[in-house]
């Protein structure tokens, strides 16, 4: 019983952590883009709309799309939630246990690759930002 108490309360700590990474993900990606479009009304003017709003709208649009996605694997979190309880109730039939965890597995995996995902769209957006800067004039060094 004791061991059992530990797996449940590891898993637990597993699930708290996954879920602030998740919550973090939308959170850096939202303050990007509102960091954006806060940059394009301190700056707006012809030279600007011109020159630099085109890889804004992108950067906007990546940042965005990567809240969008963080917050679909927290939606995809719950699911993998739902299919381990229902492992519980299905433990005793070995057919029905295989199956539920089988797609909580998949769920779980898909959840893995939102996160993966908003991710990437976080490094994209950055760079459309420095391709936004660059266009504006702003000296940009990399690396």
């Amino acid at each position: 019983m004791a061991e059992d108490q530990e797996r449940a309360n590891s898993a637990n700590s597993l699930v708290t952590l996954a879920q602030g990474a998740m919550k973090a993900w939308m959170i850096i990606n939202g303050a990007c883009a509102v960091a954006i479009l806060a940059f394009v009304g301190q700056v707006w003017s012809d030279k600007f709309v011109s020159a630099a709003l085109p890889s804004a709208k992108y950067a906007i649009l990546l940042f965005t799309l990567g809240v969008g996605v963080a917050g679909l694997s927290t939606v995809m979190a719950y699911f993998v939630q739902l299919y381990y309880h229902l492992l519980i109730e299905v433990q005793f039939d070995p057919n029905k246990a295989w199956h539920t965890w089988h797609k909580g597995e998949m769920v779980r995996y898909f959840a893995i690759g939102l996160v993966v995902t908003s991710i990437v769209l976080f490094g994209l957006g950055v760079y459309q930002s420095l391709t936004m800067l660059r266009d504006y004039g702003v000296s940009v060094q990399t690396g």
